[in-house]
């Protein structure tokens, strides 16, 4: 296609996202006005500099597709682009916009990125096709002068301490033909008996998406992603049942443990290539433009192994050196949902549990089982601590963990579930809690 304007967010949301913020955008001629639409439901119109506006994204916690409008003067559409929220996001994004004079030529590029920590890039490098453009300023970067009739390729790259990165790519001038990738969404799927994915013609049918039939275009089962949200007050009663003493004959410890788990223990993790992450409960607090206050939060340890390894993974890595009253734990949970699904993976998330109590500045536990629905994550709370398993607790239903056998069969069970899982990827790019299982398909339901 020609490019015809340039549009893209200055203000990139990162993390979760409920509530009033304001958003920003990077907008070149001959763009006249900019619509917003969150949902596919009109959120505002912007007609002039600074080109700004605060949207409210609900009080719940749910995925959003934002979309911005870029419209002439006529009111028909130039050009869009989207942010999803409370999705799998990458740990930075870098949005690039074209800054063009009077005659069209362009003349400058303005960036905006964001991090998933509030960090500021080590690194801004831009290239302007194939060679190195200087960077004085970072945020906007003048380039040499072009003819607008020929075509050029800029690519821009922020660099970020601690290796993380993003780049981003523009053509523009002469004809300029994108070629057009499908776009698809995929959908976690359990099926009742079997590993292998069944082929897409035999689940025709089986999905619909706002409502309408939509079709499987592939099946796959990718490898597997659990994280795990571990409540630092339930540590000690964790302990108690997985890590022996030093000396088993000592003190009121006595115990008679399994040979075969100490076994397991101590020797070095299964080899495997499935993902087991334990997020940390205490977050990073983000502040969008001094105005919006947001929360991050980052895995303490991953590692890839095999998930039969799970009970072990956790007891080698005790959650210590945590205040238990700077835990958000609710929102730490829809944190892990959202992660559990990046890179479209097989997924389940655990919390362990060690508190019937909830902070009443937190998120509410039953709007973040809600949203892992909305996402397809399946949810699993278990607990060491009997007081927990015997009360009544925010959460609903809490699996005991309070014996090293319960903690190896909830693991067990945890895995078959995650073994019954494939994703089917579908025509369309929806959000999650569009999609739905049309009846008549007994041998499978969404994974949640």
């Amino acid at each position: 296609m020609i490019e015809k304007g340039l549009l893209a967010f200055g203000t990139i949301l990162l993390g979760l996202i409920s509530g009033p913020h304001q958003i920003g955008l990077m907008v070149s001629q001959p763009i006249r006005a900019v619509r917003l639409e969150l949902d596919g439901q009109v959120a505002g119109t912007l007609t002039r500099p600074p080109w700004r506006t605060v949207i409210d994204f609900g009080e719940g916690l749910s995925p959003h597709k934002l979309e911005a409008i870029g419209l002439d003067e006529n009111g028909a559409e130039i050009t869009r682009t989207v942010q999803w929220l409370n999705l799998p996001r990458a740990e930075a994004e870098l949005e690039v916009a074209l800054e063009r004079d009077r005659e069209g030529r362009t003349v400058a590029v303005a960036l905006a990125w964001a991090a998933v920590r509030p960090l500021e890039p080590e690194r801004v490098s831009v290239t302007l096709d194939g060679a190195d453009v200087p960077v004085a300023s970072p945020r906007r970067i003048a380039l040499p002068p072009l003819a607008k009739d020929e075509l050029h390729v800029l690519r821009a790259q922020v660099t970020f301490p601690g290796g993380m990165s993003a780049s981003a790519t523009k053509a523009f001038g002469g004809v300029y033909l994108a070629s057009t990738e499908a776009e698809l969404t995929a959908v976690p799927i359990l099926q009742k008996s079997g590993h292998k994915p069944p082929p897409p013609e035999r689940i025709a049918g089986l999905l619909t998406a706002e409502g309408r039939p939509t079709q499987v275009i592939a099946t796959e089962r990718p490898l597997a992603r659990v994280v795990v949200v571990f409540d630092a007050r339930a540590v000690e009663a964790f302990r108690e049942i997985t890590v022996p003493p030093i000396n088993p004959k000592s003190g009121s410890k006595r115990k008679h443990w399994d040979r075969l788990w100490v076994r397991r223990l101590w020797s070095p993790p299964a080899l495997g290539k499935d993902e087991l992450d334990l997020l940390n409960p205490i977050p990073e607090t983000v502040t969008n433009d001094g105005l919006s206050l947001y929360r991050i939060f980052t895995c303490n340890y991953f590692e890839e192994q095999s998930l039969d390894d799970l009970p072990v993974f956790l007891a080698r890595r005790p959650v210590a050196d945590v205040d238990p009253e700077a835990q958000w734990l609710p929102a730490a949970v829809a944190a892990a949902g959202i992660n559990a699904a990046r890179e479209n993976r097989r997924r389940a998330v655990v919390l362990v549990l060690g508190t019937t109590e909830v902070d009443s500045d937190d998120e509410d536990p039953a709007e973040v089982r809600a949203l892992l629905g909305r996402l397809h994550v399946p949810f699993h709370v278990w607990s060491p601590c009997p007081e927990v398993v015997a009360g009544e607790t925010p959460w609903g239903s809490v699996r005991p963990i309070t014996t090293l056998p319960e903690l190896l069969e909830a693991s067990k069970d945890l895995n078959d579930g995650l073994e019954r899982q494939f994703i089917a990827w579908i025509d369309g790019e929806h959000l999650p809690q569009s999609i739905a299982l049309n009846s008549g398909h007994a041998d499978f339901e969404l994974a949640r």
